[in-house]
């Protein structure tokens, strides 16, 4: 049998060494014994012993027994040690079927060394020199649960981060009186970057340029007195900043010796990064600070540029990426000018490029939700800064397009669940989670970016989806009122189609319009200002009856429709798909009443018409095997070699339909543009002109009226409210009324005005 005890060293604690322990301690107690006055034990000493047998339990039955009778000699107990030690081993080899005695816990073993201490210090003094391993051993394998919880090491609950800033902590204090900085220091240290640009220059520069923008943020007082450099005027001020916008960043890669490459240059594996990270985090933490101070359009530009730079540079700390980004994204989203951000998106590129911080998926992420919370509303205002960002954010995502396809899944499917809660739960609430400008611009981003993808693409695959989602919300709202929400989702398709060989049946969206509106009906208001869909997503009842709402309709239809049968004027398929809509073009031209509606839906069923004989044409000439993509692809080769005559005509009502939409942007449609009723004041009875606009201006003065003097003092009238009877405005018109409203309406476009409208009615 053995048992094992493990020590210090993960030794086995063999039943030898029980037995050389257990004669050392009979052999102390022995002498012990001697040396005492008393010659027999008493009982209770007797029982003190009993106890120690009982827990050590190293020896037979037999040794105890000789031990409490005390009659042998000290020879004798060493024989008789040495016989049982041999028959021990024998017994442990002879019984190696792996039966264990029952032997003493530990901590009674610890108890009995313990009390030895006390009886014997000098046999403990002993052990403690030869053979230390034996008292110092730990818990046995059925006893290890209570000692190694009590032995574990336990961690604090909060461990101590390496942060980034104790190198700024590190760094020493500057406890003497702050130096000013002159023009010949700034001189100094101009010449020292341009020249050799060393470490140490370098480290002055940065502290120079932090005291500037603290002194320029106007927090002196708060704890910075540690400052080394003080400004006096702005002169200093901009030129220790120009030293530093020019000469920081070659400066820094002469002290690093980074390779001109800038796609292969890796900062923090140059053997002087260690010596320059504490200054080089000082100066790009100041630098972030001052590019959120700066509210001129040319500064930004210019901090920009030089932080394009400082990018790579950047990417060494983590933490203060995430700070860049977040200022970052603010330009890029909500920049003065376009170059801001434009230089903005670049340096956000920078970021999510670089492979060495992987943060790919935090910048799109970041500007997705950006994104989508800067288009709550959309006015024709920020249009273009709304296109410029979703057009980006694209670009972005084909960096890395399985990164991409991970963040894309997530935000469909949320689109997907709003669209599912507003069809189950038909209510106001979950309506307007789906029809508002912030859903509409996440499927636009969606459409845009899948418009783009090749069949080996993982985003491929979410291009079902998208379309889906927007059918579907196309069906869900498909009254009159959401007509152009209807019209957004078409052009969203449509431009799927045109960038990409995938086929999606938009024309139903349209003709549906043609069938389901009543275009005969009489309008209600009149308006002469035009209705654009670009920025609503529906109509207010009063809209509706409005006859600008069905000219509306008709240029939508017509645009939207030319647009993709351009797309698909080339596809084999062409005469078959322009079937129903034809159909329905001609049902829609015997039953509508308006010749102007007509006509135009009549020109577009001529080139559909046009253009389905120049199809069958070439089907004549080309023999096509429709199962196969090669005969397929060959046909379509061949199309494309000619001009079809439907993407000729789109071309150029294309082009006129530019330039007409410049001129309207140019004009804006307010109250000086749109024709009103003005009404004139009453004559006095006197028959004398009344001033209107009684002004202080010194030209007013010589302002001389017929019947009255240019000495005397021109006073107004009193007005008389005339008397106005229903039955004589009727009968008897002003006859300056008429002149005045019929004036505007001969510079209106021969489209705005209507037949029936009569001015003599009002």
């Amino acid at each position: 049998m053995k048992t094992k005890g493990k020590g210090k060293k993960g030794k086995a604690f063999s039943k030898a060494d029980e037995m050389k322990l257990r004669k050392m301690i009979n052999n102390q107690s022995s002498k012990a014994d001697e040396e005492s006055d008393d010659s027999s034990l008493d009982d209770e000493d007797l029982d003190v012993q009993d106890d120690d047998a009982e827990d050590l339990e190293f020896g037979s039955d037999e040794e105890v027994a000789d031990d409490e009778n005390g009659n042998e000699s000290d020879d004798e107990e060493d024989e008789e040690e040495k016989d049982a030690g041999s028959e021990e081993d024998e017994s442990v080899e002879n019984e190696g079927s792996g039966k264990e005695e029952d032997v003493g816990t530990t901590k009674q073993h610890k108890q009995a060394l313990n009390r030895l201490k006390d009886t014997d210090p000098s046999f403990y003094k002993y052990l403690l020199q030869n053979d230390k391993e034996l008292l110092n051993f730990e818990a046995s394998d059925d006893d290890s649960d209570v000692d190694e919880d009590e032995k574990v090491h336990k961690p604090p609950e909060t461990l101590a981060e390496d942060s980034e800033d104790s190198d700024l902590e590190n760094e020493e204090e500057y406890t003497g009186a702050q130096i000013n900085v002159t023009k010949a220091m700034v001189e100094n240290w101009n010449d020292s970057m341009q020249s050799d640009g060393s470490l140490e220059v370098v480290a002055e520069i940065v502290k120079a340029f932090q005291s500037a923008v603290v002194q320029l943020h106007g927090k002196e007082d708060e704890g910075r007195t540690n400052l080394k450099y003080h400004f006096v005027g702005a002169g200093h001020f901009n030129s220790i900043m120009q030293t530093c916008l020019s000469y920081m960043y070659s400066s820094l890669r002469k002290i690093l010796k980074m390779p001109s490459n800038v796609s292969i240059a890796q900062p923090m594996k140059s053997k002087r990064w260690k010596k320059a990270r504490q200054h080089i985090k000082l100066y790009l933490n100041t630098l972030i600070q001052y590019l959120g101070l700066v509210s001129s359009e040319e500064v930004q530009a210019t901090v920009l540029k030089h932080f394009h730079q400082m990018s790579l540079f950047v990417v060494c700390f983590p933490k203060m990426c995430k700070t860049a980004l977040k200022l970052l994204v603010k330009l890029w989203s909500e920049g003065l000018s376009q170059p801001v951000r434009i230089l903005a998106f670049l340096c956000l590129s920078r970021f999510a490029c670089n492979r060495q911080n992987q943060m790919l998926e935090m910048v799109l992420k970041v500007m997705y939700v950006t994104y989508v919370r800067n288009t709550r509303f959309l006015s024709p205002s920020v249009l273009a800064n709304v296109n410029f960002m979703r057009l980006s954010l694209v670009e972005l995502f084909y960096v890395d397009e399985a990164a991409a396809y991970q963040q894309a899944f997530l935000y469909i499917r949320q689109l997907a669940i709003h669209l599912r809660n507003a069809v189950r739960v038909h209510k106001k609430e979950t309506l307007q989670t789906v029809c508002n400008w912030q859903y509409v611009s996440s499927l636009q981003l969606w459409c845009t970016l899948l418009a783009r993808t090749t069949k080996s693409s993982p985003l491929r695959m979410l291009l079902y989806p998208v379309v889906e989602l927007t059918i579907g919300v196309v069906q869900l709202f498909s009254s009159p009122q959401y007509y152009p929400l209807r019209f957004h989702c078409a052009k969203m398709l449509t431009f799927i189609c045109k960038c990409s060989p995938t086929f999606i049946p938009v024309l139903p969206l349209l003709y549906e319009v043609l069938d389901v509106y009543d275009f005969n009906k009489k309008h209600k208001h009149v308006s002469m200002k035009p209705i654009v869909f670009t920025c609503i997503l529906r109509v207010n009842k009063r809209q509706q009856l409005e006859n600008s709402f069905k000219d509306a309709i008709i240029e939508q239809i017509y645009a939207v429709a030319l647009e993709y049968l351009a797309s698909q004027s080339y596809s084999i398929a062409f005469p078959d798909l322009v079937v129903p809509f034809i159909s329905h073009l001609i049902k829609f031209s015997k039953t509508c009443k308006v010749a102007a509606f007509v006509k135009k839906m009549k020109s577009l069923q001529d080139k559909m018409e046009e253009n389905s004989k120049f199809i069958e044409e070439a089907r004549k000439t080309k023999n096509v095997n429709l199962t196969k993509q090669n005969d397929l692809d060959a046909f379509d080769a061949f199309v494309r070699s000619k001009v079809s005559p439907l993407d000729a005509f789109y071309q150029n009502w294309r082009k006129a339909f530019e330039e007409k939409k410049v001129i309207r942007q140019k004009q804006s449609f307010d109250e000086a543009n749109v024709p009103k009723l003005k009404k004139h004041a009453a004559k006095t009875s006197n028959d004398e002109p009344t001033e209107l606009f009684p002004s202080d201006d010194e030209e007013s003065d010589n302002i001389v009226f017929k019947g009255i003097d240019s000495d005397e003092e021109q006073k107004p009238a009193p007005k008389k409210k005339p008397k106005k009877t229903k039955k004589a405005a009727l009968v008897k018109p002003p006859p300056a009324k008429k002149a005045k409203v019929q004036e505007p309406v001969d510079d209106i476009e021969e489209g705005d005005i209507v037949a029936d409208f009569d001015l003599d009615d009002f």
